[in-house]
């Protein structure tokens, strides 16, 4: 390639490069200042980022352990007032070096260099939030340049970004975004390409110092570090036993650089002794929410009744009670035990529900794959748009999901290492949201909704270049290499390998998870009752209340917290065969603490009678007073509330309904 040539290819990339970032920057910006007029505040956990004004002031970072803060500090990082002057922010009597807030070290850095140039206020970082953006969408735009033509490249690397205008307002789960779509470029560009040795090497020292900087923005930058140690070894174009030792030395460059980065945040924190909370955010996963948000059919068993911090921290906090006997197990952020406990939670959970976990990560797959053309803002505050994919959000879902089975088949047809690459990088993408389905999780991977119709659309362009360049279609047609008969029969018999070991993991799963539940059950209708629960009884209109004795009145223990399993026997022969609906409230002293569920139990002449099992929280002044709610014709149905004796019952605690239970 000719020096000019090169030049004017560069110019051209260079130009469209610019073009991206600087429509998405001003997109951004002006999708901003929209939601500002909505009356959309943001939240990005502003109270946390005093060591941001600290250095922005020319002091260390950290926090005063006095707390001893001006009213006008107060104000500031409680929102109350919109800037700050440095003369209102004395230095702290007592310097914390090493706070929780460590972790977003590098967003802190970022934000005091701007408010250094800009002042102290809050509107200044509405340019930073554009900014990731833009980069972000730099980076889909650089990831889609390796597979499709500039033009196209350049168009869907904006629709891409498009949902994740709703997160501007949400900086810190917004910040994620540029450092793993550069990490997902990185493993595309490691299978397309082949460079030469000094320039992996190069690469990959830069990214690992890029990953280490996001780290410190948010930690879900972690997660492409794995698919990027397994893309370095496996996947890239030179043979295994040629450029293994390439692989370790590009792997041990990416991780060095990346701890030498993260050294202000992994070090302080390892000081600290700070928990990961990483199996807490997997239990909030389970929750009901998630499951509705999932789309799974309601099932006559639940693992966390409320996405709400607090009930996963009681639920472990029982857990690490009954079965480790620790008299407290702490809380996340603290140091203490709930790691090691939330951890076999969760696993046990898993271990006995695995079946259901596959559900939920095929559920997933199908809700993130689609999202760039269903998520927000797409159908969010629009109301054409909300009517219009509502009504079609499904059909273009399968849409997607048809486009992702044929670029796989053709991709493992033309090459079976890009292939399972393929299939690889994707499963991985797609199962990290499974523990916590949230859209804030993974709205950066919108672009994968795109990214098919990106290489169908490539594909047509090169046929359309080549046909007029040539002026014949014949000509058009031949720029495309299709690939042999023995190379489709071969991708045909990899993917049907790898959907039958699915399926007979799916199969092995289900049958262990029906012997496991039926077991875990017969030890809940096993369990002796402790004691009669009911306090008082109300008639509020057609409804009754009955007020419910907390497990262990005066909690002896000392802790302020207890828990305890909730039987209720419900049907008989003076029980209409119908629905019955019971709700069960936990409050507090506050208005604002309420947990409320509502039982649908489903009687008919096969399953006349049911049992619940209802695993319910205490926390002192903040849950206290259980009730059940349910209406006066049906209090006849009732036949028995008490509570299960704890020692009796397994660790794992499911709220369940068991129909025909004698």
């Amino acid at each position: 390639m000719s020096a000019m040539v090169f030049a004017r290819r560069l110019l051209k990339e260079t130009t469209a490069l610019a073009l991206v970032a600087v429509t998405a920057f001003v997109i951004a910006h002006w999708a901003y200042a929209w939601q500002r007029e909505q009356g959309i505040k943001p939240g990005f956990y502003q109270s946390m980022y005093e060591p941001a004004i600290r250095m922005a002031c020319g002091q260390p970072f950290g926090i005063d352990a006095s707390r001893q803060l001006t009213d006008e500090m107060r104000r500031f990082l409680n929102v109350e007032q919109q800037t700050l002057s440095c003369e209102a922010v004395p230095p702290p009597v007592e310097l914390k070096h090493n706070p929780a807030e460590r972790a977003w070290y590098y967003l802190f850095l970022t934000t005091a260099t701007i408010w250094k140039v800009t002042g102290i206020s809050w509107s200044a970082l509405e340019g930073l939030a554009a900014a990731l953006l833009a980069l972000g969408a730099v980076m889909v735009f650089a990831l889609f340049r390796l597979l499709m033509p500039s033009l196209i490249a350049a168009a869907l690397s904006i629709v891409s970004i498009v949902p994740a205008l709703f997160y501007l307002p949400y900086l810190r789960d917004l910040s994620k975004a540029p450092f793993v779509l550069a990490g997902l470029f990185a493993a595309v560009w490691l299978v397309v390409r082949t460079p030469a040795r000094s320039t992996l090497f190069l690469a990959m020292a830069i990214l690992g110092l890029w990953t280490g900087v996001g780290y410190g923005f948010r930690p879900d930058v972690l997660i492409v570090l794995p698919l990027l140690v397994v893309t370095i070894l496996l996947f890239r174009p030179p043979p295994l036993k040629q450029g293994w030792w390439d692989g370790v030395v590009a792997i041990s460059l990416l991780v060095a650089t990346f701890i030498v980065a993260t050294n202000p945040t992994l070090l302080a924190l390892a000081n600290a002794g700070m928990p990961s909370c990483h199996w807490h955010f997997g239990l909030l996963g389970l929750s009901d929410m998630h499951s509705a948000e999932l789309g799974m059919a309601p099932a006559d068993y639940s693992w966390l009744s409320h996405y709400v911090d607090e009930v996963v921290w009681l639920s472990v906090e029982s857990y690490g009670k009954r079965v480790y006997s620790l008299a407290n197990v702490g809380w996340c952020l603290y140091p203490g035990e709930f790691d090691r406990v939330s951890r076999a939670l969760y696993l046990e959970t898993f271990r006995t529900f695995p079946a259901d976990f596959i559900d939920r990560g095929l559920a997933v797959a199908k809700g993130v794959i689609a999202y760039g053309v269903s998520g927000r803002p797409w159908s969010t505050r629009i109301s054409a748009l909300e009517t219009f994919f509502g009504n079609y959000r499904h059909v273009f879902a399968w849409a997607v999901v048809a486009g992702w089975i044929g670029l796989l088949f053709v991709t493992m047809a033309k090459s079976v290492r890009m292939g399972l690459f393929a299939v690889f990088s994707l499963a991985y993408l797609l199962s990290f949201p499974a523990f916590q389905f949230d859209q804030r999780h993974y709205y950066h991977l919108a672009f994968l909704s795109w990214l098919p119709l990106g290489m169908l659309l490539g594909g047509l362009f090169r046929v359309a270049s080549s046909a007029l360049r040539h002026g014949s279609i014949r000509h058009g047609m031949a720029a495309i290499t299709a690939p042999k008969l023995a190379a489709w029969l071969r991708a045909a018999a990899i993917m049907s390998g790898i959907c039958i070991a699915l399926g007979l993991a799916y199969w092995l799963a289900r049958n262990e998870q029906s012997t496991a539940v039926r077991h875990l059950f017969a030890k809940y209708q096993k369990a002796g009752e402790d004691r009669t629960v009911v306090m008082s009884k109300q008639v509020q209109g057609e409804t009754v209340i009955l007020t419910i004795a907390a497990p262990y009145p005066g909690n002896p223990s000392g802790n302020l917290s207890n828990s305890g399993m909730l039987r209720l026997d419900i049907g008989g022969t003076n029980c209409a065969i119908a629905t019955k609906r019971i709700a069960i409230k936990v409050e507090g002293r506050a208005p604002n603490l309420l947990l409320e569920k509502e039982l649908t139990i489903r009687l008919d002449p096969a399953r006349n009678s049911a049992t619940v099992f209802y695993p319910a929280y205490f926390w002192q002044e903040r849950f206290e007073t259980l009730v059940l709610a349910l209406p006066e014709q049906d209090i006849g149905c009732l036949k028995r509330v008490t509570w299960l004796r704890s020692g009796e019952l397994p660790g794992l605690w499911v709220q369940a309904t068991l129909y025909g239970v004698p």
